[in-house]
């Protein structure tokens, strides 16, 4: 019994020690990092191989006792051992043959995505800008044609009311005629100008010289929250700032439309 003992200790002893002297002995893949991972796992991969194969000859009756099984086991480790590294030194091989190939492939790929990133934003933002063009002009124009065609009130009430106040201004004229004359027209003719809009031209002009930018907003696009306009107007004649729409999180750069028209107010 102790002899068989010391044989099969012998054997784990000389397993233990191939294993630690073949991979400082030999390379697989010329690079230390890779080459200890490699052996790692060719090492490990020949012992349960090896450990499989044995207890299959036990299984099949071709070996018995502990001595077989232990040189049977040695044997069979270092053939797996041989066949593994010249498996893995023959597939490092072929990757660093094929290495440009695959940077070339990666680069590509790569530029690829960044590519259609890049155009993916730059159509978002012309369809984001076009949006905002479209609901401007939508809101403008139905804001002026709501205007343009304002009903005409018939109601006889009113026109009475209208009628009695324009027999009295003209009896009170009638009475105070040289009191009349002597005053102003403007005292009977008020025009009220407080909400007329202006162009984004006027405000510019009329900004301080020390604010930072021009926040303005109009009344006839009540999906406008605000602009803000840090620069003049550029040499094509148009302004150029941040929009912000009341349903938007942030804002868009871009052209200021409908600056020449007298919609704007500050805000």
């Amino acid at each position: 019994m102790s002899k068989k003992s010391s044989k099969s200790i012998q054997a784990i002893i000389i397993t233990l020690i191939a294993g630690m002297i073949i991979p400082k002995v030999f390379d697989i893949s010329g690079n230390a990092l890779l080459d200890k991972f490699l052996w790692k796992g060719v090492l490990s991969a020949s012992f349960s191989v090896a450990t499989i194969i044995v207890g299959m000859l036990y299984a099949g009756k071709f070996i018995s006792g502990k001595v077989a099984g232990g040189k049977s086991r040695i044997s069979i480790y270092f053939i797996l051992i041989a066949i593994f590294a010249s498996v893995a030194s023959a597939v490092c091989a072929f990757i660093r043959k094929i290495s440009p190939i695959i940077k070339i492939v990666l680069a590509s790929v790569t530029i690829l995505a960044i590519t259609l990133l890049i155009v993916k934003l730059i159509v978002f933002c012309f369809k984001v800008k076009k949006n905002f063009k479209i609901t401007q002009e939508r809101s403008v124009v139905k804001k002026e044609s709501s205007a343009s065609v304002l009903p005409v009130n018939k109601d006889p009430v009113v026109e009475k009311k209208v009628a009695t106040a324009v027999s009295t201004i003209a009896l009170n004229v009638g009475k105070d005629s040289t009191q009349n004359l002597e005053m102003p027209l403007s005292s009977h003719i008020v025009i009220c100008n407080e909400n007329e809009g202006k162009t984004l031209f006027e405000l510019w002009k009329e900004k301080d010289i020390n604010e930072k930018c021009l926040t303005a907003t109009n009344d006839e696009n009540p999906d406008l929250k605000w602009v803000k306009i840090y620069k003049p107007p550029y040499p094509n004649g148009k302004f150029y700032g941040y929009v912000m729409m009341c349903n938007a999180h942030n804002t868009v750069n871009g052209e200021i439309y409908f600056a020449d028209r007298s919609i704007w107010r500050r805000c």
